[in-house]
């Protein structure tokens, strides 16, 4: 995990999610095949209430590394709220 993700996940773990969010974007835009930028971006989607965003970053996320337990259970888990239920399993 790049510096710039970390200090992203450590602003979002401090509830400052606008920055987190912003460190994020940038990292995208340097790096748009980072899976942990794109699940960081996921969380950030669920945390703000939009599952729909969070679902399909989270699903990016997979596509570029699907080795990552965390990626699939925040799909799942996502999934699950907007009741695909299938689909979770």
């Amino acid at each position: 995990m790049s510096d710039a993700i970390s200090q992203a996940f450590d602003c979002a773990r401090n509830g400052n999610f606008s920055e987190a969010r912003q460190l994020g974007e940038d990292n995208l835009a340097r790096h748009p095949d980072d899976a942990a930028t794109w699940h960081l971006l996921g969380l950030l989607d669920d945390i703000s209430g939009y599952t729909t965003s969070a679902i399909q970053r989270y699903q990016r996320a997979i596509e570029l590394d699907s080795s990552i337990a965390n990626y699939h259970s925040d799909l799942g888990f996502a999934l699950f709220k907007t009741n695909r239920l299938s689909e979770a399993e």
